[in-house]
């Protein structure tokens, strides 16, 4: 059961996140009456981030049969261990590019060499924790799970036939859900800044009555 210190800071936490979000559209809506005014508009601006895939960075080692590689370097067609089918082929791996949302894994964050390196990942791509496909931007606790500002990596993503799990820096992740697939294990997508505000409140309530979800004792924990 999460302390009333622990309490406040949700809280806090909570607060920052809502006022953020609405920054940000209140930035977005005045960008918005520029680009109408000049009939300018971008075709690739997505404001809730529903666009972007689950994909890793590059750089990122994945497991393959014939050991570690870079995700850039993943082909279609190389063969990779799965935790649920053995062992899989690469159908596809396409390049995501820039992403806005991404999260970083600090080494060992979620044990001893757990990831084995820093692990940086779209915030809406899911690590199979506790039986649950956890969206990374769930986990996010400011201390060893942390959200980063836009840079110009190239982030990735592979698709295998079905959906299913890989090693990415020692942890199991997802690989791509494709249109048509079905996840592998029941999923807990990110929710962006609503679902994050609702995720603290949930949390600073529990000294009083616990109602906390799978994601939110999982980032909990992994905070203490």
């Amino acid at each position: 059961m999460a302390s009333f210190t622990t309490s406040r800071r949700h809280l806090v936490a909570g607060g920052a996140i809502a006022a953020s979000a609405l920054a940000a559209r209140a930035a977005h809506a005045g960008e918005w009456f520029w680009r109408h005014r000049n009939r300018h508009w971008d075709d690739h601006g997505d404001r809730d981030g529903d666009g972007e895939k689950n994909c890793f960075r590059e750089g990122t080692l994945v497991r393959t049969i014939a050991g570690e590689r870079p995700i850039e370097a993943i082909a279609e067609g190389d063969k990779l261990p799965t935790r649920f089918g053995e062992i899989a082929r690469v159908i596809r791996r396409h390049e995501l590019g820039r992403a806005d949302r991404a999260i970083l894994i600090t080494r060992a964050a979620l044990g001893s060499d757990c990831p084995t390196r820093d692990l940086y990942l779209t915030a809406c791509h899911s690590l199979l924790i506790d039986g649950y496909l956890i969206a990374a931007g769930n986990l996010i606790n400011d201390r060893t799970i942390l959200r980063l500002p836009p840079d110009d990596a190239e982030y990735f993503h592979i698709e295998l036939a079905r959906h299913d799990l890989v090693w990415a820096e020692g942890l199991l992740c997802e690989s791509l859900l494709a249109e048509g697939q079905r996840p592998c294990a029941p999923l807990v997508p990110y929710r962006w800044a609503r679902g994050e505000v609702a995720s603290h409140l949930r949390s600073a309530l529990a000294p009083v009555i616990d109602l906390r979800r799978p994601q939110d004792i999982v980032r909990d924990r992994l905070a203490a």
